[in-house]
């Protein structure tokens, strides 16, 4: 039983655990599962919760989670993140160590650890842990990667295998589209149809071994795992290691949708559109079964381009007659 008197703030998900970020005065956090190897410590009311440990004061408050496959992120409202659980491939942000053999020393952190980040005065405003990656969003609209990049979900190319420090990503420009209402094009001839800005980055999420970012201006950008088309991309089709703007299915014309909200899973991708519409890629027997009537089959047959999904039958039959 949780003690629902603090109220609860957010619920992550791992392989094997539940982690519950409760709306108290310090942020504890309850762990359910065993998939994450960590320390507790019991409370006064006799609810056992994450243990802090040496690193992390008293004075912080948790105020964001995300679960990985056996790690997890713990951002405080003073701006500083940290890790627990298993390091290996460098997912906490903790320098690994090799053996002689060529190996990797298990390296595993029991309670949150920091993670050391390459600047000072902006603050992390997202955080999300895949399989054995993470990711984040600073309050200048940057992307930082870290952990396993053997299937590109580092966005950093094909060449990075591991990292230990999160690291910045460069991402493709930002287009806004000139808008297609007529009083809206008189008044704005000056205007170039297409305007490309520098990126910046409003949320990123972590698949099992991919990555979907999501920009100001609505486009989506996805790189790494694609064996089912989880990344949107049609460029590559098992991998993509560098940072693409998703150009496919519904999202072929960059002013059709505005994505708000994207989420990752295993060979899947949800987008959350503007007009609270839902796209989904990947899989296709993960992605709501009949999500699609106008979708161009790619070279397998569990794979989709981002394509609507129907929520309600009789919107379904109607735009499958369409």
């Amino acid at each position: 039983k949780l003690p629902y008197q603090h109220g609860v703030k957010s619920v992550s998900c791992g392989s094997h655990y539940t982690a519950v970020l409760l709306g108290d005065d310090l942020g504890n956090i309850i762990i359910f599962g065993n998939g994450l190897r960590c320390e507790f410590q019991a409370s006064e009311q006799g609810y056992t919760y994450l243990k802090r440990g040496e690193y992390m004061s008293l004075k912080e408050r948790v105020v964001k989670i995300a679960a990985g496959f056996e790690h997890l992120l713990l951002l405080t409202d003073i701006g500083r993140l940290y890790a627990v659980g298993n390091g290996q491939n460098g997912r906490l942000g903790v320098k690994f160590v090799s053996t002689s053999e060529g190996g990797e020393v298990q390296l595993v952190k029991t309670t949150p650890y920091p993670v050391k980040c390459s600047w000072s005065d902006e603050k992390i405003v997202h955080i999300s842990a895949g399989e054995k990656h993470s990711a984040l969003v600073n309050s200048s609209g940057k992307v930082f990667t870290w952990g396993c990049g053997t299937s590109g979900q580092l966005g950093l190319g094909k060449f990075m295998k591991q990292l230990d420090t999160p690291t910045k990503l460069e991402l493709p420009n930002m287009v806004w589209a000139k808008s297609n209402n007529r009083k809206e094009r008189s008044r704005r001839d000056s205007i170039p149809n297409v305007i490309e800005l520098e990126a910046f980055a409003v949320g990123v999420a972590c698949g099992s071994n991919h990555t979907i970012v999501t920009l100001l201006n609505g486009n989506v950008v996805g790189f790494g795992a694609n064996a089912y088309g989880q990344t949107g991309s049609a460029s590559n089709f098992f991998q993509t290691h560098d940072p693409e703007v998703i150009r496919q299915g519904e999202l072929q014309n960059p002013a059709s949708y505005k994505v708000l909200h994207a989420a990752g899973g295993d060979s899947h991708t949800a987008l959350l559109c503007e007009d609270s519409s839902v796209l989904m890629c990947g899989n296709q027997s993960l992605c709501g079964g009949n999500t699609a009537f106008s979708i161009k089959a790619r070279n397998r047959a569990k794979s989709i381009l981002p394509s609507r999904l129907c929520l309600e039958e009789q919107s379904c039959v109607k735009r499958q007659r369409q």
